[in-house]
């Protein structure tokens, strides 16, 4: 039952998740009906190992992680007439292993496969928003310059959700304010002199003065002696001058410092990956090759059909048109013949001079060149132009296939590639005598 619900899946293309989810539910509910069995007809130790043993439960999650992945979109062209390929995409998610995906040479249709590339393409997307940022620095002034110089230009930024990018200062946001401030204190003091004086009297000097509307209360006096006089042999101090000093304490407010804000804004991105593309390329080759040249047989087929039809258009009556004296008779032998060989003629002097012998294919952007059309050329006219496909280029790389007849001809001459004004000369070097990409000349072309 397993291998069916494995098959079903592969053949309607589910992913491997789905095939996962799908069989785990199916193993899943084969253990509770095997368990129900169980109590309904009483325990039997053997009985849920009998129906999933416990080994096979084992191998076939670990066949889970071998199962095949299908492409979402296959493109086959052909390359030449022996030459076809074969383009498979796969779309992968970050749980699909990448050596699921087929590499192993085939056979199709005549034609034997080989790998030939795999290119990966990790599918990116891209969201950006618009952000701004603001930033502050502390100055101990507020000088423009020195705060300017202490700004940076711009900043880097990251968050959380994985956005980064560059953002970018304002100057015209640039605003500086006073982060605080303190009260300061300093005694401020004035002096006064009280000279003729009678005596060194404290009561005689005033406790307090006034400067300015503010008031200065006494700190401190010293005396001088003015003028003495000799009583009984001793010195005695006639006047006194005091020499007095007044405090008062004052206080200030000054600014601690300076916070200056900025505005900083700038397009952040952030990039997220999704599923991954994968371009597996297959070159194949025809098993028994055809040779481009007319056989033999292709010739006498194409002379016959011709003279059919030129025997159909003859086919008239003629013997019923009669002279006086004579029957009118045609020999349909010679008729035939000449048919034959004015169709063999036609077809010689088509495949001679009027037949193109040149194939063009064109770069894409999934790196896979597609055919553009065929051109002509010949020993006269020398020049493969490129111009007459400019509504289907879309690459300037180009390959360039010359039959093998006209490269013969054409070996050791000179050949011009032209597109638009841009031209490329290249001299043929044709080896008939060796089998070469299927008896064609071919080269490389970027403008």
């Amino acid at each position: 039952m397993y291998k069916f619900v494995q098959v079903l899946c592969t053949s309607i293309g589910m992913k491997n998740k789905l095939k996962i989810i799908l069989t785990t539910i199916f193993l899943i509910s084969g253990f509770f009906n095997a368990n129900l069995l169980a109590n309904e007809d009483g325990y039997n130790e053997n009985i849920i190992e009998q129906i999933y043993p416990i080994q096979e439960i084992i191998q076939i999650a670990s066949e889970m992680n071998t199962l095949e992945v299908f492409p979402v979109r296959v493109e086959e062209m052909d390359i030449g007439l022996n030459n076809r390929r074969i383009v498979r995409i796969y779309e992968l998610d970050e749980h699909e292993n990448v050596n699921l995906i087929r590499r192993e040479p085939f056979e199709r249709d005549g034609f034997s496969y080989n790998l030939s590339e795999i290119i990966r393409n990790q599918n990116r997307h891209t969201t950006t928003r618009h952000q701004v940022e603001v930033r502050e620095i502390s100055t101990s002034n507020n000088n423009p310059n020195t705060i300017i110089e202490n700004l940076p230009e711009y900043i880097e930024y990251t968050d959380a959700d994985g956005y980064t990018g560059m953002l970018f200062i304002e100057l015209a946001t640039v605003n500086t304010r006073v982060a605080g401030t303190r009260t300061e204190t300093s005694p401020s003091r004035q002096n006064r002199t009280f000279p003729n004086l009678s005596s060194q009297d404290m009561s005689l000097i005033p406790r307090t003065i006034s400067q300015n509307g503010r008031t200065y209360n006494l700190e401190n006096v010293n005396w001088e002696t003015a003028g003495t006089s000799a009583i009984d042999n001793t010195t005695i101090g006639r006047t006194f001058t005091a020499n007095v000093s007044y405090i008062r304490q004052t206080s200030r407010t000054v600014n601690t410092g300076y916070i200056t804000t900025a505005q900083y804004s700038g397009v952040i991105s952030r990039t997220s990956f999704g599923i991954n593309s994968f371009t597996v390329i297959f070159d194949g080759e025809r098993i028994e090759p055809i040779s481009e040249e007319m056989s033999a047989e292709e010739l006498e087929d194409s002379i016959a059909r011709q003279q059919e039809q030129l025997n159909n258009l003859l086919g008239v009556n003629i013997s019923s048109v009669r002279e006086p004296r004579e029957t009118i008779r045609i020999n349909w032998g010679i008729v035939s013949i000449v048919a034959g060989f004015l169709g063999f003629i036609s077809v010689g002097f088509w495949a001679v001079f009027l037949r193109k012998n040149v194939k063009i294919y064109n770069l894409r952007k999934n790196e896979i060149y597609v055919p553009l059309g065929k051109v002509r050329i010949d020993k006269k006219k020398r020049i493969i132009d490129l111009s007459g496909f400019t509504d289907k280029i879309e690459n300037p790389s180009f390959i360039i296939q010359i039959e093998r007849f006209i490269a013969n001809r054409l070996s050791d001459e000179e050949i011009l590639i032209t597109y638009g004004a841009s031209s490329f000369s290249h001299i043929i070097l044709f080896d008939k005598n060796e089998k070469n990409n299927n008896n064609k000349y071919e080269l490389n072309v970027e403008f």
